[in-house]
């Protein structure tokens, strides 16, 4: 994934998360939301201090835009996400070891996963 792509990922998720709309965002970054919504197509190339402006009016360091690991998150799942990373964070090496494994292993079985359909009910059910 290009850097541009990946900021631009985590300007959205994070405006959103915050409930912000573009042109909020912009009036606290002091910009036009014109420029926000070119970031977040992909269009514009932000200047160093234009991310800076934007992270600062998220509540961020400019270093959490370029982040990958929470791109994919919807906003409603963020704080779920959050609480699970705290959570691991406290642990001793063997516990995380052994937590992120059966993360990822549950996630891969769900990835798989086929619901089975129910057959469709006659009409002498």
């Amino acid at each position: 994934m290009r850097t541009i792509e990946i900021v631009a990922k985590n300007l959205k998720f994070y405006r959103q998360q915050r409930g912000l709309t573009q042109e909020e965002l912009a009036s606290k970054a002091y910009t036009s939301a014109s420029y926000i919504s070119r970031i977040e197509r992909m269009v514009a190339n932000p200047s160093i201090e234009s991310l800076d402006s934007i992270a600062m009016a998220l509540g961020l360091s400019p270093a959490e835009l370029f982040r990958m690991d929470e791109v994919d998150i919807l906003p409603e799942q963020y704080d779920e996400f959050r609480h699970l990373r705290g959570i691991s964070s406290t642990m001793e090496p063997w516990r995380k070891s052994l937590f992120l494994r059966v993360v990822s292993s549950t996630l891969n079985a769900l990835r798989d996963w086929k619901p089975v359909e129910e057959p469709e009910k006659t009409e002498q059910e």
